[in-house]
């Protein structure tokens, strides 16, 4: 197995079978603080785990032991992981099979849940109502036809992180929102 770069238009995306390096070097005070975090999707094979393990520590070695390694595990992202990515983190079903051309051979209808306080992530979780509820906001993906959906109990930020979701993928696609809200 080899290690891939990820294009920057595609950082904050993540695979569920796959497993990444991050790398964060910025200076603080004339100094440089570096954090490498390796983060492992949910389905994510034993040997991609262990290569981003192994790849990780030899780039610790590479720039000289200095930075701090994180372990980063599907939906228990910390928070300095979560902010390297503004736009928030999206995880998607399936994995990068060669390099990094995904390529979906076959639309298939998703539901992602949008869940997570200061920087709420997106996940893609199997569609049925039993999978929703009342605390978070959810996007039907149809193709064609994305639907929004806000539960009543639903954070401001996760409202907000929705409808620029949907700003950034529905440039040419029909768009339908549909906005709940409970009685309390």
């Amino acid at each position: 197995m080899k290690v891939v770069p990820v294009p920057k238009e595609f950082f904050g995306n993540f695979f569920r079978g796959d497993s990444y390096i991050v790398l964060s070097i910025k200076e603080i005070k004339g100094s440089l603080d570096s954090h490498i975090h390796f983060w492992l999707g949910s389905e994510t094979s034993q040997d991609e785990a262990g290569v981003a393990a192994y790849k990780s520590v030899e780039l610790d070695d590479f720039l000289g032991g200095s930075p701090v390694q994180h372990r980063e595990v599907e939906g228990a992202e910390t928070s300095r992981f979560v902010s390297y990515f503004p736009k928030g983190l999206t995880v998607k079903a399936g994995g990068v099979k060669s390099g990094f051309n995904h390529v979906e051979e076959v639309f298939k209808p998703k539901l992602l849940r949008v869940k997570g306080k200061t920087i709420p992530v997106v996940s893609e979780v199997e569609i049925g109502w039993e999978n929703m509820n009342d605390g978070d906001s959810f996007i039907l993906d149809l193709g064609q036809t994305i639907f929004a959906w806000m539960g009543g109990k639903c954070r401001r930020s996760e409202r907000l992180r929705v409808r620029i979701f949907l700003r950034n993928r529905c440039v040419f696609r029909q768009l339908s929102e549909i906005f709940r809200y409970s009685n309390r």
